[in-house]
């Protein structure tokens, strides 16, 4: 497989998905002067177009599965909290999600025994509760940008200031997410 970057064409934004990281990508795509175009079909994207959409979209895109890999071992120090995988059901109360493929079930705290139980390969951790959440995007070792997670979009965005690899990721308001993706 080719790296993706010699191939680069540009950005293929999936149409009709509210996503904001769609929004964002677009407005960094204008501000780079990158090319970036609206599709709705899958097999309409050309090759060396990256795509960006729902997972389903993405994954017939590029015409491969995209397995999720929700806690990189590079990004370990920063979870402080017990985390296994598992190709059976615990019976120990955890937050369980599936390994094999996004959204086969949402995530959920299993409430310990044989209750709701799901086929493997899972992910299982403790349970935490979360003052605020933050999604980050990294790639190749550099934050990308990193976006507050919470299902309210009324309610006021909270500060952060965190650094990762030497980078300060200070990420108030949007417009300074977009500028810490430079090139």
């Amino acid at each position: 497989m080719s790296d993706w970057k010699e191939n680069f064409q540009g950005f293929a934004i999936q149409r009709h998905h509210e996503g904001w990281e769609g929004k964002a990508l677009t407005i960094v795509a204008c501000l780079d002067r990158l090319p970036c175009r609206t599709f709705v079909k899958p097999e309409e994207v050309p090759v060396g177009w990256v795509p960006c959409g729902t997972v389903p979209w993405v994954s017939a895109v590029l015409n491969r599965p995209v397995v999720p890999h929700y806690f990189p071992k590079f990004l370990s120090q920063y979870v402080s909290r017990r985390i296994w995988y598992a190709d059976k059901w615990t019976k120990e109360r955890a937050f369980v999600k599936p390994t094999d493929r996004h959204k086969r079930f949402t995530g959920f705290i299993a409430p310990g025994g044989w209750s709701k139980k799901r086929k493997g390969p899972l992910v299982y951790s403790e349970i935490v509760s979360f003052q605020d959440e933050w999604r980050f995007y990294v790639a190749d070792g550099r934050l990308l940008t990193a976006e507050w997670y919470w299902p309210e979009e009324s309610e006021e965005k909270p500060a952060l200031s965190w650094t990762f690899n030497g980078q300060k990721a200070g990420v108030e308001p949007l417009i300074s997410e977009l500028y810490l993706m430079e090139k």
